[in-house]
């Protein structure tokens, strides 16, 4: 039965990983062809044999076919096997996943496709096919029609009529429905444009070989011999940077020649340049200079030609190639970074506003109003645009609300003063718009590129921008810079040589020195001492400079002196804050920095770290204050860190607005800005303390404690804020008095805000709440969220936060910033929210927006529970003893199979220490996991066991309770069930087991609905949320009581 065989072509497509899936196709088919189909299924009976109706013969056939079909290499993975069905199979467990990378590793090619004018249109449309074909054979399953969609958002510009009759077409019937149709219209439309424009069918007649041939042994593109163009370091490095060489002038052979004018008027002008060499000449233009035809100006060396660009007038022309809401711009400043299309919601108001003046006079004058908001230029009147083509895209407001987008096309916008006119590509029709907005960061890059070669054109975009007063800075582009036209487009730009000043020109610095930066982030506030004088605060600002001065100068931190010779001077600088008061005033504050960056490891500093208190150990000192009835004040130490005195001889340059006759001052103090500043003045406290009697506790350095007539006195320190807590007020008056007599300490009263908690005591009742109300306001301000629908839970139950959870954020900063202010909220006062932020933070490095939009959803979640705190009660409702709640789950975390744990420690009523961790291992139980889990929430207790020890508030004759709700690990913690199933587990977890023998812990089952650290392991839903926070003692309620 063989001889059928014997002359049938094997599959040329060899299977080596690289196109798995389309291989499967093709080797499948063939050996259906031959009717073998039926041996790629089990073909064996229990016994061996082969089932009725099949022969090992045929089954021989069909194996041949896989093994004649697959790569040389990888013959070695199926050299053993037997069968067709095990093979297959075989192959199957080897390429699957690797056709699964293969696809991602295509998508991300397609992602980066852009066009480019060398190849032309057939040779674009033959790479873009050949992704869509092998990530088809990839398993990718995009319809053509998507294809064909992203296709078109690729092309040029010069495509856009094809393109606006494409999409109409494309609406209502299926003539543009496969790319072949599609490449049907746009090759003839090329056809046409090719034989109109000369230069287009040059590129579309130059082949590669001809690119990357060399002249005389030269390449191509920076003429320098030894390489191809296509090898070309400096063209691999320029196309990274955006940078195309065809906008770069060689320097000419002959003399460069003297200056270039450029006369030029609203209809027309004239551009000349004398010089000698065969660049020189004469041109004319209509309106721009044609400096194709002339030279004109000094040439700068060689070494400086790599930053010198000399742009026509046209402005770049942009691009999309994403169909979602990502514009890249091919032709700009490369630092300019790709962005979403966002409008800033304040001048979107201002844009949208009927009522505006401008808005009336609307058809008299049309404005271009610039924008450092939006990341894509933008009109509401579509009569502005030519070369119109629809599309359907949206923007998005800073708060997330979207507006449809319907149409874009081509913008001239004409200024009165210059005369000039300015052609901005692919802006976006927004019907509800009512002004025109201008990206700045983009418009600014072609007017810098430009100020680089005409200086005329620097002095034309500054002085048409109004004048900007130091007390203007930050203020919203839109405010200051409504101009009509391409006036005021100027911000502060990387500094570019022009061509034709010479550097030592006064004028053209002075040019660059009027450009400012119109998106700084505090408002009001001086940068340097310099604006400060200038702005109209100077009378504050010089007031607080003079303080400051003073205050240094009284606490002896700095001397007048001359740095001995080989010395290195550190740089000083001012730093200005505003601060508002709740009367309406404002009070003014500077401070003299030392540039400590700059100094250097083992010469002018050792140690840097300076601990602070930790958080758990703050929440259980205020719980012993709220359950024992103590007293409790808090102060501030005025200029902290100068108290400290410097531990190396260094010396600084004086400040500015500081008449030193060329002396320097010799910093005495830890001064501000010094890298070892904070240590310094924790160690000066530290010892001042000493001399009183307090004592460093060994759990919490930041803690001290001392006993006077057998009564507790407390002091925590937190950089700056101070606390003392005692039996009454007149020990802790003592305290304050001693204390001031070393250092500047403001005594604040009975404690209410610190570090952002605000505390609310009852003495008669012995409780105490502690919330961040104010502080979440703020957050849900900052990032948006104030106007936000309420919701029940941080993140909805049983959802799995994976690593491709939707698209990638395009900038993950927002992101990172609002998980480090929930991270702060989350170890503060809200354990409700601790296992959100913990999932939130494993996606820091890569979020998507899913993750974005988990993390908006805590930030709403806490806005509306923002009154939700911690009690903590006293005696007779609460109690002292120490209590540990523990579980975990088992194996949620997908890619790495491992457990989730979670404890809880709380102490009058309260939690006063909580955390959700992923376990270091992979546990191959339930069991283990929770054991695994109760070890490390039993590792916490002891610290803080030891810490209630150290204070003298412990029973020491009882052992702590810790709850757990599974069991089979109560059994072998508590040593009463064989080890033969967890001896596998690390020794260092068998600690738990001596502890409880020991008579230190105590393990105690409690039920799982009712387990508070269960909202630790996973996401609950919102009843279950409520009551974990009631059996914790949050928003009023009494926590758990034994």
């Amino acid at each position: 039965m063989t001889e059928r065989y014997m002359y049938e072509q094997p599959n040329k497509l060899k299977a080596d990983g690289s196109s798995y899936r389309e291989w499967c196709v093709k080797t499948r088919a063939k050996i259906n062809q031959q009717k073998l189909g039926k041996y790629l299924q089990p073909c064996y009976d229990p016994d061996g044999k082969y089932k009725s109706g099949l022969e090992m013969d045929d089954d021989l056939v069909a194996l041949s076919y896989i093994q004649l079909s697959v790569h040389n290499d990888h013959l070695k993975y199926i050299q053993h096997v037997e069968t067709t069905y095990d093979t297959w199979n075989a192959l199957k467990a080897i390429y699957e996943n690797t056709s699964e990378v293969s696809l991602v590793t295509l998508q991300m090619k397609m992602y980066k496709l852009d066009w480019s004018e060398r190849i032309g249109l057939e040779s674009f449309a033959d790479q873009f096919q050949e992704l869509t074909r092998k990530m088809t054979a990839a398993g990718d399953g995009t319809p053509e029609r998507s294809h064909v969609t992203r296709f078109l958002c690729l092309l040029p510009p010069r495509f856009a009529n094809t393109v606006s009759y494409i999409t109409r077409e494309s609406r209502d019937t299926t003539k543009f429905a496969t790319m072949r149709s599609v490449l049907e219209e746009l090759k003839l439309d090329d056809e046409r444009q090719q034989l109109s424009n000369p230069s287009l069918r040059k590129n579309a007649d130059r082949s590669d070989d001809a690119l990357n041939a060399t002249v005389n042994g030269e390449c191509h593109y920076c003429h320098k011999a030894g390489h191809f163009r296509s090898e070309c370091r400096r063209r691999q490095n320029d196309e990274a940077k955006g940078v195309q060489r065809r906008n770069v002038r060689d320097k000419p052979q002959g003399n460069g020649g003297g200056r270039g004018s450029y006369d030029g008027g609203r209809n027309g002008g004239r551009f000349s340049g004398r010089g000698r060499g065969r660049n020189s000449g004469n041109g004319r233009g209509g309106g721009r200079p044609n400096w194709r035809g002339a030279d004109h100006g000094n040439y700068a060396e060689e070494v400086e030609m790599e930053d010198i660009f000399m742009i026509e007038e046209d402005l770049p022309v942009t691009s999309c190639p994403d169909d979602e809401d990502t514009w890249w711009q091919t032709d700009v400043d490369p630092a300019i970074e790709p962005e979403t299309d966002d409008v800033s919601t304040e001048l979107c108001q201002y844009a949208t506003d009927e009522t505006d003046e401008c808005n009336a006079a609307a058809m008299y004058v049309r404005e271009a109003i610039i924008d450092s908001g939006a990341t894509a230029h933008m009109t509401g009147d579509i009569d502005l645009l030519h070369s119109v083509v629809a599309c359907a895209r949206g923007v998005r407001l800073a708060d997330g609300h979207p507006i449809p987008v319907t149409a874009m096309g081509d913008l001239k916008i004409k200024s009165d003063e210059t005369g000039r006119t300015a052609t901005f590509k692919n802006v976006l029709y927004v019907p509800t718009l009512k002004k025109t907005l201008v990206h700045a960061a983009r418009a600014t890059a072609v007017e810098s590129k430009r100020s680089a070669s005409r200086n005329k054109i620097i002095a034309n975009a500054t002085t048409a921008q109004p004048e900007r007063k130091a007390s203007d800075r930050g203020q919203s582009p839109h405010k200051t810079m409504r101009t009509e036209g391409t006036r005021g487009v100027a911000t502060k730009v990387p500094w570019q040589h022009p061509i034709d000043q010479d550097d030592s020109s006064d004028a053209a610095n002075a040019a660059y020195d009027v450009c400012f930066n119109a998106t700084d982030v505090d408002e009001d506030v001086p940068a340097t001492f310099r604006e400060a004088m200038q702005s109209a605060d100077a009378t504050g600002w010089l007031e607080a400079c003079r303080k400051e001065i003073g205050n240094l100068e009284a606490m002896e931190c700095y001397k007048l002196s001359q740095a001995p010779d080989g010395t290195r001077t550190l740089k000083s600088k001012w730093v200005f804050k505003r601060k508002d008061m709740p009367d309406g005033t404002q009070i003014f504050k500077a401070r003299v920095v030392i540039k400590g960056f700059a100094q250097r490891y083992g010469i002018d500093y050792d140690e840097t770290y300076a601990p602070v208190i930790r958080g758990d150990s703050l929440r259980l000192i205020l719980a012993i204050v709220a359950a024992t009835g103590m007293k409790c004040r808090q102060g501030d130490a005025t200029n902290a860190y100068i108290h400290a005195k410097s531990d190396r001889e260094l010396y600084m340059v004086p400040p500015d607005g500081f008449e030193a006759s060329g002396m320097v001052w010799r910093i005495l103090g830890a001064l501000y800005g010094l890298k070892q500043s904070a240590l310094l003045w924790y160690q000066h406290f530290k010892a001042i303390l000493e001399d009183l009697d307090f004592a460093a506790t060994s759990s919490d350095s930041c803690v001290f404690t001392r006993r006077v007539n057998g009564r507790l006195q407390i002091v925590t320190i937190y950089v700056d804020d101070v606390l003392v807590c005692a039996s009454d007020d007149n020990e802790i008056t003592s305290v304050f008095t001693h204390l001031q007599q070393r250092i500047r300490l403001n005594d604040l009263g009975p404690i209410s805000k610190l570090l952002g908690m605000e505390i609310d005591r009852n003495e008669g009742d012995k409780s105490m709440y502690v919330t961040q109300r104010t502080y979440i306001e703020r957050m849900a301000v900052k990032y948006g969220m104030d106007k936000s629908k309420r919701v029940d839970t941080p993140i909805p139950a049983g959802t799995h936060m994976t690593e491709d959870a939707g698209l990638p954020l395009d900038d993950d900063k927002p992101f990172r910033q609002i998980v480090g202010s929930l991270l702060y909220c989350a170890m503060s006062t809200r354990p409700d929210i601790v296992h959100a932020v913990t999932q939130l933070s494993r996606h820091l490095s890569t979020p998507h927006h899913m993750h974005m939009l988990m993390a908006k959803r805590t930030v709403a979640y806490l806005l509306h529970t923002k009154d939700i705190g911690i009690t903590y009660h006293g005696q007779p409702a609460g109690s002292s003893e120490l209590i540990g709640f523990s579980d975990s789950s088992w194996a949620d975390d997908r890619p790495t199979g491992r457990s989730t744990c979670g404890y809880l420690w709380m102490l009058a009523c309260g939690p006063i220490s909580w955390r959700s961790k992923l376990q270091a291992l992979v546990t191959l139980s339930s069991t283990e996991a929770e054991y695994v889990g109760a070890c490390l929430s039993a590792q916490h207790g002891i610290h803080l066991d030891n810490l209630m020890d150290e204070l003298g508030i412990k029973d020491n004759g009882k052992a702590i309770t810790l709850y757990l709700d599974n069991q089979s690990a109560i059994a072998i913690g508590s040593n009463q069930s064989s080890v033969q199933r967890t001896k596998h587990l690390a020794l260092r977890f068998y600690f738990l087991r001596d502890m409880v023998r020991g008579g230190k812990f105590k393990l105690t089952y409690l039920p799982t609905n009712i387990m508070p650290a269960d909202v630790f392991t996973k996401h609950v839903t919102g009843d279950k949320l409520r009551g974990a926070m009631r059996f914790m003692g949050m928003g009023g309620y009494c926590g758990f009581c034994p």
